[in-house]
């Protein structure tokens, strides 16, 4: 980053922030990371660089989930998908339903994410062919097992404080 501002690169810079952003956001520093990711998005829409644009976004809806702020997260990765068509980025818009997807589920909106999961499918096997589909929905069911085994063990806690007598009774 110091040296794309040192030699005045511009779009290198952008790049730089977002990648900066985007490992903030990963090690969860949330805040931090949308900091970085706001300055490289005026820097890309400065250069009129769509994919750099789309693919910020995606980091600040990234950020926006795990703060739980699913409302701006989602705003965010419509953003990025949108962005993503227009340049004919198919995996990345691919990539980032998914996580529109995700986010509609951590909202509590399944029925919003399903579409949204198959059109990111529809995209991998328009891409990479029906092989591609077939470890898409494999990841997915993989993701709603770990859901459920959530689900299951924190109802197994409220279970057992719920039966469990108290001492001396």
């Amino acid at each position: 980053l110091d040296l794309y501002q040192a030699a005045g690169q511009r779009p290198g810079q952008a790049h730089a922030l977002n990648a900066v952003g985007w490992c903030h956001a990963r090690i969860g520093d949330h805040e931090r990371a949308l900091g970085y990711c706001e300055q490289a998005f005026g820097l890309h829409q400065d250069l009129g660089d769509r994919y750099g644009q789309a693919a910020t976004w995606d980091s600040i809806g990234y950020a926006r989930h795990q703060l739980g702020r699913h409302g701006e997260a989602a705003t965010a990765y419509r953003m990025a998908v949108d962005l993503y068509q227009a340049v004919g980025g198919r995996y990345f818009e691919a990539d980032t339903l998914g996580r529109l997807g995700d986010t509609y589920l951590a909202a509590g909106d399944p029925e919003s994410a399903r579409p949204v999961w198959h059109r990111a499918l529809d995209l991998l096997e328009e891409r990479f062919g029906p092989a591609a589909r077939v470890l898409g929905t494999l990841t997915l069911v993989s993701a709603y097992l770990v859901i459920v085994s959530y689900q299951l063990r924190a109802a197994a806690t409220v279970l057992t404080t719920v039966l469990e007598k108290p001492a001396g009774y």
